[in-house]
């Protein structure tokens, strides 16, 4: 991580609900276990990895992360230890 979710979390400090979501937000749910997140959204690379680092390379991130040629989505829910995963 960039470090930038201390700085969202600190925004978030007195909301009842926290959701991250969106392709930049690839996290593993097991790094998130006890943080002030209750959902989080995202895409995970899981195929063809070397051929998605030059695509990401290139600049085609849109294509890369939402193909299922590359990539699977997930949601997980922090309140019951998490997780469900969604394969396009």
């Amino acid at each position: 991580m960039n470090e930038s979710i201390d700085e969202i979390l600190e925004y978030a400090r007195n909301s009842r609900l926290n959701v991250i979501i969106g392709p930049s937000a690839q996290v593993h749910p097991m790094f998130i276990k006890g943080v002030k997140i209750h959902y989080l959204g995202s895409t995970a690379i899981t195929k063809n990895k070397g051929e998605a680092v030059q695509l990401l390379k290139l600049g085609y991130t849109r294509g890369v992360f939402y193909d299922p040629k590359y990539s699977v989505r997930y949601f997980a829910s922090n309140e019951y230890s998490f997780m469900t995963i969604t394969e396009q």
